[in-house]
C-alpha cells in the first residue's frame, strides 16, 4: 500500500491518500484539506478514487467533504458510527477489527475512541 500526505485546511490539517499500486484503486484518509492537489497526484497516477475514510466527524476533518461528493458522486463514504442519513447512500458504517479491503490491500478498522466518541486509526 502506497501512502502520501497533503497539508492543509484552516488548521494545517492533513488528509492522506492510499492506494494499492496493483490495482491503482484508492482512498482518501479525511476530507480535511482542499482537493485540487489530491485530485491532481491522483490524475498524475491513473489512479481509481474508491472510498474516502473518515477518521472522525469533526469539522475540520469533514470541511471538503461536499466538494469531494460533488466530483465523485459514487464515492464510498466510511466511517464510525455516524448518523447514515447525514451521509447519502453511499454512506458505509465501519466496525471496530473490520478489515476493508483497497483493491489487493487491507485496512483494519480500529476504534479509538478518545478524541472523539467516532474516531478511528487504520
Amino acid at each position: 500500500m502506497k501512502i502520501k500526505t497533503f497539508l492543509g485546511g484552516y488548521d494545517k490539517n492533513l488528509s492522506y491518500l492510499v492506494w494499492c499500486e496493483t490495482t491503482g484503486l484508492a482512498g482518501i484518509v479525511d476530507a480535511a484539506v482542499d482537493i485540487t492537489e489530491i485530485l491532481e497526484f491522483i490524475n498524475s497516477k491513473n489512479l481509481i478514487l474508491e472510498k474516502l475514510f473518515i477518521t472522525h466527524s469533526h469539522f475540520d476533518h469533514i470541511r471538503y467533504l461536499e466538494d469531494l461528493t460533488h466530483q465523485f458522486p459514487q464515492l464510498q463514504l466510511c466511517g464510525y458510527n455516524f448518523p447514515e442519513e447525514e451521509f447519502g447512500d453511499y454512506f458505509r458504517g465501519l466496525t471496530h477489527h473490520e478489515i476493508i479491503p483497497l483493491g489487493t490491500e487491507m485496512l483494519t478498522i480500529l476504534h479509538t475512541p478518545g478524541h472523539y466518541p467516532d474516531s478511528i486509526c487504520f
